[in-house]
């Protein structure tokens, strides 16, 4: 029997142009390659595909996979994503092998751990009030019609 080769991750959009804007903008990914209905965008460890289509399986997106990133600056990112469309899924919270964390959902539903592993004197925390500030933004875009 022979191994499976990992060849990344291909997320099914429902809107190239609204994913590529989410990706690139709210986290700083850069496009690779691009197509009419498909792109890669280079990721930290490999690329990470995006490809548009209107199938069944789009409107499914549910809680898997999980794109997992840490970024230098989470509150600045968080903001970021929220502005291209993103939706927090919970709190802000500090987990138990000390990095500050959120859990966002992309335009097209897929959901994003976004972490700061940075500790010590330099770590930068995010305030109390930006968090009930991000919080209301959230439900009020779950509220929102669409």
């Amino acid at each position: 029997m022979t191994g499976a080769l990992w060849r990344g991750v291909l997320l099914l959009v429902s809107n190239l142009e609204r994913s590529l804007e989410f990706y690139t903008q709210g986290l700083g990914l850069r496009v690779a390659q691009r197509t009419e209905q498909w792109a890669a965008l280079d990721a930290p460890n490999g690329l990470l595909e995006l490809h548009e289509t209107d199938t069944l399986a789009c409107s499914l997106t549910g809680y898997s996979p999980l794109l997992r990133f840490q970024v230098h600056d989470l509150d600045q990112t968080v903001r970021e994503c929220l502005a291209q469309g993103a939706v927090m899924d919970g709190p802000v919270r500090r987990t138990v092998y000390g990095a500050t964390a959120v859990t966002l959902r992309a335009p097209d539903g897929h959901m994003l751990a976004l972490y700061n592993l940075e500790t010590g004197p330099a770590q930068k925390s995010v305030p109390a009030d930006t968090v009930k500030e991000l919080m209301a933004a959230a439900a009020a875009k779950r509220r929102a019609p669409e």
